[in-house]
C-alpha cells in the first residue's frame, strides 16, 4: 500500500471508531499529528499516517470494554489489560484481518493489524509536590512495561535497576501497575487540569481539551478541542511552520520496514517471514 491508500484506509477506521464513540455517548478528540493535520491541512500531514485520538479516562476504559465486546469481529482494542505482552500506556485499536507490522518485531506475538491510537486524558494536579509523584509514578509503571517493549524491539535491559525489575514476573509487575494507575488515573475535573495518561508533563485546561467542537479532516467532521490552538502550542510550539523537508517522515524512519496490508492478515505475513527466515 502507499502512503495515500494507508491514509484513507485509516480515515474509514476513524470514522467507525467516532460513529462508536457517538453511539455509546463516549467524548473523543482528534490529538497529536492527527489534530495538528486537521487544523494545518484539514487533513492527514501529507508525509504521515499516523492517526492518534484522546478520550477522558471514563469513557477511554468503556471504548476498549466496547469495542471488544460488540466490535470484536472487526477490531481488537489492545492494550495492557486485553494483552500482558503489550508494552505501552495507551490503546491501539487493530483492524483484523490486516498487515502493519515492522518487520524487524514481527516475531513478537501481539495483534499486528491497522491501527489507531488512542490515548488517556486524566486528572491531573496543579500543586507541585503531585505533581512531581505523578510523573515518577507514571515513570515507574513505564519500567515495569520496558521488558515488554525492548522484547518487541529485539533490545537488552541496560543498568543493573532495569534488569532486576525486568526479573519480576509479568503478572506481579501488571499488578503494580494497576495499583499505580488506580491512584493516579482519575476523570479530569471541570476547571482542573488535564494530561495525557502517559505523559504528566503535558498540561491543558479542561476547557481547552475536554471542551470539543467539529472540525473538517479529509472532507469529514470530527470532534477536536475547542482550545485547539492552546493544545497544539503546548505539543509542538509554533504548530503552523512547516518542519525541513529532510525531517518530514513517519514512523518508517525508526521502526524500518513496514508491511501495510488491508487485505492479509499479519499471521499470513508472520508464517511466511519465519519461513524464508525473514
Amino acid at each position: 500500500m502507499d502512503l495515500r491508500e494507508i491514509q484513507l484506509y485509516k480515515l474509514g477506521m476513524m470514522e467507525d471508531i467516532a460513529s462508536i464513540c457517538d453511539k455509546h455517548g463516549i467524548k473523543y478528540i482528534l490529538h497529536y499529528g492527527t489534530l495538528l493535520g486537521a487544523i494545518r491541512h484539514d487533513g492527514f500531514i501529507p508525509w504521515d499516517d499516523d492517526v492518534d485520538i484522546a478520550v477522558p479516562w471514563n469513557d477511554y476504559r468503556k471504548l476498549i470494554d466496547v469495542i471488544n465486546r460488540e466490535y470484536a469481529e472487526k477490531y481488537h482494542a489492545q492494550s495492557i489489560w486485553t494483552d500482558h505482552r503489550f508494552p505501552l500506556l495507551w490503546t491501539q485499536i487493530r483492524a483484523n484481518g490486516t498487515t502493519s507490522m515492522p518487520v524487524k518485531q514481527a516475531d513478537y506475538d501481539i495483534h499486528w493489524g491497522m491501527c489507531i491510537d488512542v490515548f488517556a486524558l486524566v486528572a491531573a494536579e496543579r500543586d507541585e509536590k503531585q505533581i512531581q509523584k505523578r510523573k515518577k509514578a507514571i515513570a515507574t509503571a513505564k519500567s515495569l512495561l520496558l521488558k515488554e517493549y525492548l522484547d518487541m524491539m529485539g533490545e537488552k535491559a541496560r543498568g543493573r535497576r532495569q534488569k532486576l525489575i525486568n526479573m519480576i514476573p509479568c503478572g506481579i509487575r501488571h499488578i503494580v501497575i494497576d495499583a499505580i494507575l488506580k491512584k493516579y488515573a482519575r476523570e479530569p475535573e471541570e476547571n482542573g487540569i488535564v494530561s495525557p495518561l502517559q505523559n504528566p508533563k503535558k498540561r491543558y485546561e479542561y476547557s481547552d481539551i475536554i471542551i470539543t467542537d467539529k472540525h473538517v479532516f479529509e472532507g469529514k467532521q470530527f470532534s477536536v478541542p475547542k482550545g485547539y490552538d492552546k493544545v497544539l502550542t503546548v505539543e509542538y510550539g509554533d504548530y503552523m511552520t512547516l518542519p525541513p523537508e529532510d525531517k518530514r517522515g513517519g514512523h518508517d524512519l525508526a521502526l524500518g520496514e513496514i508491511i501495510n496490508d488491508a487485505d492479509k492478515d499479519y499471521k499470513e505475513y508472520q508464517a511466511e517471514l519465519r519461513h524464508r527466515g525473514k
